[in-house]
């Protein structure tokens, strides 16, 4: 027995219930941004910067949890009054409809349980703030039966079939994007009449929109975020009150480039305005500091910082004779460093690789020497480029 079995699953990438190491800068910087796009009327766009394995799913994550009650912490919004939610916003393949994608994305991600806890507070005066269709699914929401909710977050969502829309009485399923984005537009309105501040939508490796699409694509769909702009003040100017609608985008330097190098109009046919990525920026004024972070790589102090938070969440109170053991410190520390360059998700991979091995070795410590044989064992040592 080597000493520190309990801890062989102590750098679980998907592990996200530990504490935040270097993002406290970011993370005050966001939250305060947050209180401020509460406190207006409109909707705002977040972006939060960082390359592969800096820890942005990691925020998302820790945001979502804060935002639903899952974590306590001192905010300046009521957190009871707002609703969020975190989307992939590309699919595996490209898909022809890319509003009707985002908006059944987000209804989906929200949640069948949420959107009943929603129509459990509405009354009749609400549902004279909705279209014919949206009456009915929030009126089955609130149905005893069981097949009645199913059908009416299956339309919601997209994936009603034709049983189901005759069980709803509609003609067809959801099936067009301007009526998507209308009905999200729609719900904006019930969520703050019945007492809601502000819809959080998460959107996670963003940079995959580029990947995925073609420009005219990109265009497109930068295009729809723009209409949703918009269609927040149409509806204002109408006298209606919504809730905010924040969006947080999390996307690679590079991505971030090439998504805004993408200016170009296209022949996208428009309802109003031009179309592309410029119109977009134009709305989103995306500044340092203000509405844009950057995730920074881990120091040598915040790697050792990380390793031990992972090992002290896996062995709570067992008495080790030194915080980072098995890793013998400073030399394995300043090895993994070294190899990592203080990327968050290398760290926690390498060392995953490290102590699994050595488990299975019989290895009671794990020293800089014996690390860097295991790494090269696996080929995941990388060698110093010595400069004359």
């Amino acid at each position: 027995m080597s000493g520190y079995e309990e801890v062989r699953d102590a750098f679980d990438y998907l592990d996200f219930a530990v504490k935040r190491i270097n993002q406290d800068a970011v993370w005050t910087q966001i939250i305060t941004r947050l209180g401020s796009s509460m406190q207006r009327e409109g909707v705002d766009t977040l972006v939060l910067l960082g390359q592969y394995g800096y820890g942005k799913t990691f925020i998302l994550h820790k945001l979502d949890d804060l935002l639903n009650g899952k974590t306590r912490e001192k905010v300046p919004f009521e957190i009871e009054k707002v609703f969020s939610c975190r989307i992939a916003i590309t699919p595996s393949e490209p898909t022809p409809k890319i509003g009707l994608a985002f908006v059944t994305s987000i209804f989906r991600n929200i949640g069948r349980s949420k959107l009943e806890e929603i129509s459990k507070k509405m009354e009749l005066k609400h549902f004279r703030l909705l279209d014919i269709e949206m009456k009915r699914i929030f009126n089955r929401f609130q149905q005893e039966k069981d097949e009645d909710k199913i059908a009416a977050f299956h339309w919601i969502t997209g994936q009603s079939v034709s049983e189901e829309n005759k069980r709803l009485n509609m003609r067809t399923g959801l099936n067009e994007s301007d009526k998507a984005l209308n009905y999200l537009t729609q719900f904006l309105v019930l969520l703050k009449r019945i007492g809601y501040n502000s819809l959080v939508v998460m959107v996670d490796e963003f940079e995959y929109v580029v990947t995925v699409y073609s420009p005219r694509k990109v265009n497109q769909m930068m295009h729809m975020f723009r209409h949703i702009y918009d269609e927040f003040a149409e509806f204002k100017e109408k006298g209606l009150n919504l809730a905010n609608l924040i969006f947080i985008i999390a996307v690679t330097p590079t991505g971030w480039d090439d998504l805004t190098n993408l200016e170009k109009p296209t022949s996208i046919p428009v309802k109003s305005g031009g179309a592309g990525v410029r119109p977009w920026l134009n709305r989103v004024r995306p500044i340092r500091g203000r509405n844009l972070f950057e995730l920074r790589p881990f120091n040598r102090e915040e790697t050792e910082m990380l390793v031990i938070a992972r090992l002290e969440k896996k062995r709570k109170e067992t008495e080790v004779p030194y915080k980072t053991f098995p890793f013998v410190t400073p030399p394995f520390i300043d090895l993994l460093y070294k190899q990592t360059k203080g990327v968050p998700k290398d760290i926690i991979q390498l060392c995953d690789v490290i102590i699994g091995v050595a488990l299975e070795r019989g290895i009671p410590e794990i020293n800089a020497e014996n690390g860097k044989e295991i790494l090269r064992t696996y080929h995941l040592f990388k060698e110093e480029i010595k400069t004359a």
